[in-house]
C-alpha cells in the first residue's frame, strides 16, 4: 500500500493505492472525526 496527502490542492487530497479494497476501514474513521472523504474513481 502507498499513500500521499496533497496539502498544496485546495481540498487537500488523500491518495491510497492498495492492492486489496480498504475503502471502508479508511472512510468510516475519518468520518468520525468529522472529514469529508469518498472515494475517487
Amino acid at each position: 500500500m502507498a499513500w500521499t496527502f496533497d496539502l498544496e490542492d485546495c481540498d487537500k487530497i488523500l491518495r491510497i493505492d492498495s492492492e486489496v479494497n480498504i475503502v471502508l476501514e479508511i472512510i468510516d474513521p475519518l468520518h468520525i472525526h468529522k472529514f469529508h472523504c469518498e472515494e475517487l474513481e
